[in-house]
C-alpha cells in the first residue's frame, strides 16, 4: 500500500504548504502518517491566539488545555513563531505565566497589557514577558496597553526589527535610564519599521532620544525603511515629526490623519530632504468630516511639494467619514488630485483612491440616497489624466454603509 513516504519530500511538503490555512485537513493529514505530523504541526501551531475574546472560565480552561498539551509535548512549543497574547486581570492560578515560559522563541509577538502598570506585575508574569521578548529570534513585537513601560526592555532584542507600539503610557515613575540589569556591549537594535499612534508621542519622542549609560542609542532608527503614524490632535506632533526628519532613506510612508481638516500639513516640511528621493509608497488614510471644505486635507499641497524631487511608484489613498451628511461630492476639489499628479512624478505606477462612508439612520433608499450615490460613483470622472492613462494604473471604489452601530466602521489600512 502507498504512503506519504514513498514521495519525494520536497513534493510532499508543497501539498502541506498548501493546506496551511485549511486546519482541519491539516489535522487530518496529521494523523495519518507519522511523517506528516512535524510538516503539519508547523502550520498548525504556527500562530497562538491568546486573548479576551471568550469569557473567564473559557479562558482559562483553554489556559490548563494548552499547558497540559505543551507539558506532554514539548516539542509543539517549537513550532510557535507568532503569539498574540492579552494580560487577563482575573485569570486564576499560573497556567498563563507556564504557557508562556514554554513559548519561546518566536518571531513576532502582540503583546497587550490591557491598561496594566508594568512594575506592579507580578514577578513570574514579568520574567515570562521578558523571556518572550528578548527571544533570538524576534523580529517583530507589537506592544500595548500599558503604564510605565521600561525603554530598557529592548536593549537585548538585538534581533528586533519591525516595532509597533500602541496607548504606552510614561509616568513619573518610569525607570527609563536603568540599563544595569542588561547587557550593554551587544549590538544595537537597528529598526527599520516602526508604528506608532497619536497618544503615543511622548513616548517615541522618548524612545528616539533614549541612551544607554554609555551614550549608546537604545534602538537605532538610522536604516528605517517604513514608518506607520496617527495624527489626530494638533497638540501632539513631536514624536512623527522627529521620525520624519530623522529618516534619511524612508521606502514606506502610512500616514493617518483623522478628522483634522488640514492633517497633512507639513508632511513634507518635515521630512528629511533625503529620503524625498527613496520613498516609493506613500499609503495616506483621511478621516474627515461634512463641513471640511478639502476632502483630502492638504495633501495636494503636500504633493505639490514631492513633485519633481521622488521615486514614487505607487500612492494609496483611503478616505472615510462616519456621518448621516453627506461628504462633498464638488469635482473641482477632488480633481485637484488629478492635476497635481499630472506632472512632476514620473516614475508613479499605481494610484488607488477608496471612498467608505457610513449613515446610521437610513433604514430606507431615498430619492436623495439614489442621486448621492450617483454623484459619488461620478468621482472618476474627475481624474482624466488618471483615468486615461497607460502608464500609470489607477483604481477607484466607494461603498456606503448603513448601520446603526454608533461605536464607527473598523478600518485598517
Amino acid at each position: 500500500m502507498a504512503s506519504f513516504a514513498d514521495s519525494p519530500p520536497e513534493i510532499v511538503k508543497e501539498i502541506i504548504d498548501a493546506l496551511q490555512d485549511d486546519l482541519p485537513a491539516l489535522k487530518a493529514c496529521s494523523q495519518t502518517c507519522q511523517s506528516l505530523l512535524p510538516l503539519c504541526r508547523q502550520h498548525i501551531y504556527r500562530t497562538i491566539s491568546l486573548t479576551l475574546c471568550h469569557d473567564r472560565g473559557h479562558r482559562s480552561r483553554m489556559l490548563k488545555s494548552l499547558r497540559l498539551l505543551l507539558d506532554n509535548n514539548a516539542d509543539i512549543a517549537h513550532y510557535v513563531r507568532n503569539l498574540v497574547y492579552r494580560i487577563g486581570h482575573n485569570d486564576e492560578g499560573d497556567d498563563n505565566v507556564r504557557v508562556l515560559e514554554k513559548l519561546h522563541p518566536v518571531q513576532t509577538l502582540e503583546l497587550d497589557g490591557s491598561g496594566a502598570h508594568w512594575n506592579t506585575l507580578p514577578s513570574p508574569m514579568q520574567e515570562a514577558l521578558l523571556r518572550l521578548i528578548h527571544s533570538h529570534s524576534l523580529t517583530r513585537v507589537q506592544i500595548s496597553g500599558f503604564w510605565d513601560f521600561p525603554i530598557t526592555v529592548f536593549i537585548p532584542c538585538t534581533t528586533l526589527t519591525d516595532l509597533a507600539i500602541q496607548s504606552l503610557g510614561l509616568t513619573p515613575a518610569t525607570k527609563c535610564d536603568n540599563d544595569k540589569q542588561y547587557t550593554i556591549l551587544g549590538p544595537v537594535p537597528r529598526i527599520q519599521s516602526f508604528t506608532f499612534g497619536c497618544a503615543d508621542d511622548p513616548f517615541v519622542t522618548k524612545v528616539f532620544h533614549a541612551k544607554r549609560s554609555t551614550g549608546v542609542p537604545m534602538l537605532d532608527f538610522s536604516s528605517l525603511k517604513e514608518l506607520n503614524v496617527h495624527a489626530r490632535f494638533y497638540a501632539r506632533f513631536e514624536g512623527r515629526k522627529t521620525l520624519l526628519q530623522a529618516s534619511e532613506k524612508l521606502e514606506i510612508l502610512h500616514y493617518r490623519a483623522t478628522y483634522l481638516e488640514d492633517g497633512c500639513k507639513n508632511l513634507v516640511a518635515w521630512m528629511n530632504k533625503t529620503s524625498l528621493s527613496t520613498l516609493k509608497r506613500l499609503h495616506v488614510v483621511l478621516g474627515i468630516k461634512p463641513s471640511f471644505t478639502d476632502p483630502l486635507c492638504g495633501l495636494c499641497e503636500e504633493l505639490t511639494q514631492f513633485a519633481g524631487l521622488n521615486a514614487i511608484e505607487e500612492i494609496t489613498l483611503n478616505v472615510f467619514t462616519f456621518t448621516d451628511k453627506r461628504c462633498t461630492t464638488d469635482g473641482a476639489k477632488w480633481g485637484r488630485l488629478d492635476t497635481v499628479l499630472a506632472n512632476g512624478f514620473p516614475m508613479l505606477r499605481r494610484v488607488s483612491l477608496h471612498i467608505d462612508i457610513k449613515i446610521t439612520t437610513c433604514c430606507l433608499v431615498s430619492p436623495d440616497d439614489l442621486a448621492f450615490r450617483e454623484k459619488l460613483h461620478k468621482i472618476p470622472e474627475y481624474f482624466p489624466w488618471l483615468s486615461q492613462g497607460t502608464i500609470t494604473a489607477f483604481q477607484f471604489s466607494a461603498e456606503i454603509v448603513h448601520s446603526d452601530d454608533d461605536c464607527g466602521l473598523k478600518y485598517t489600512d
